[in-house]
């Protein structure tokens, strides 16, 4: 993990500024600083939009009384595509319009919710995944609650109440 973290900070600044001083080669200093601008607004702007839409969609969601799982995965790669936005660059500009962008956003968020379902962020994937488990209490015994010295409650309260 660190590794990739190392790589992400270093590697993905230093191809930015590449493309950057290429850029400004080829078109000059204020033009370039100008599209940084440009797109900054832009992203800001249609982070902006697409965020309410999605705000309105999990609010809708939620009055329905329907668990918004698909917002809030487009909420995140909302805000994260934002970031990317506001950050100074060519690639992140492009990954950050790609996240943006609904169909895309589509694809995207069927690669995180495979991505959560197989990995060590999903607590049913087994013993060795369950990283944000690392404290599982066994499933509720048939016992009742005055039985179970870590019950606190009436029976009614109990999550395998029928």
């Amino acid at each position: 993990m660190f590794s990739r973290l190392l790589i992400l900070f270093i590697l993905v600044p230093a191809v930015e500024l590449a493309i950057l001083i290429e850029v400004g080669k080829e078109i000059g200093f204020w033009p370039t600083m100008g599209l940084i601008v440009l797109t900054g607004m832009l992203g800001s702007s249609l982070t902006f939009r697409q965020g309410t839409a999605v705000w309105s969609r999990f609010n809708a969601k939620l009055q329905s009384g329907a668990l918004p799982g698909n917002e809030l995965i487009d909420g995140l790669i909302i805000l994260c595509a934002g970031a990317l936005l506001l950050t100074p660059g060519v690639l992140t500009d492009f990954v950050g319009f790609l996240g943006l962008i609904p169909q895309s956003r589509g694809l995207i968020r069927k690669f995180v919710q495979r991505y959560v379902k197989t990995t060590h962020l999903n607590p049913s994937a087994g013993p060795g995944n369950a990283f944000f488990y690392t404290t599982q209490r066994p499933p509720h015994s048939q016992e009742t609650p005055a039985q179970d010295p870590e019950w606190q409650g009436t029976p009614r309260q109990r999550p395998d109440h029928t």
